[in-house]
């Protein structure tokens, strides 16, 4: 558990080394795999189209939403 200004958010740590933050109320916000791959169900499909499409050979490591 981690208070940040005015807001708590919890942070997960995994044993293969892969962070996850989520807001109090459980809304995801951020994962962090280090050199994996990110779970696809955490990445928007047309984010997961692009990668695919420009990036072949690539993948996702890190995901995080903004507020915005």
């Amino acid at each position: 558990m981690e208070k940040e200004g005015s807001s708590l958010e919890y942070e997960v740590y995994f044993t293969n080394g892969a962070k996850l933050e989520f807001s109090k109320n459980g809304e995801f916000k951020k994962v962090d795999c280090g050199l994996q791959q990110v779970p696809d169900g955490l990445v928007p499909e047309p984010v997961k189209t692009y990668v695919k499409k420009n990036f072949p050979q690539a993948f996702i490591t890190q995901w995080e939403k903004k507020r915005n």
